[in-house]
């Protein structure tokens, strides 16, 4: 089983006109997978709001408090 994290907000995550990150990019990976053969193996999620856990142990774990 895979777990894929997703919400349409975040489709207004929006880096630039020449950044590889898009709107479209992302709308085109999701359609991809929910398109291939193994699509009943991917198990669908929302994030948890913000607002409902410490974020910061998961930020340590990735950049410095620098």
């Amino acid at each position: 089983m895979v777990t894929v994290i997703y919400s349409e907000e975040f489709l207004q995550h929006l880096t630039g006109r020449l950044h590889p990150e898009s709107p479209n990019r992302l709308k085109a990976v999701v359609e991809a997978l929910k398109n291939v053969v193994w699509g009943d193996e991917i198990d669908w999620r929302t994030p948890t709001p913000i607002q409902e856990r410490d974020i910061l142990p998961l930020l340590s774990q990735i950049h410095d408090r620098a």
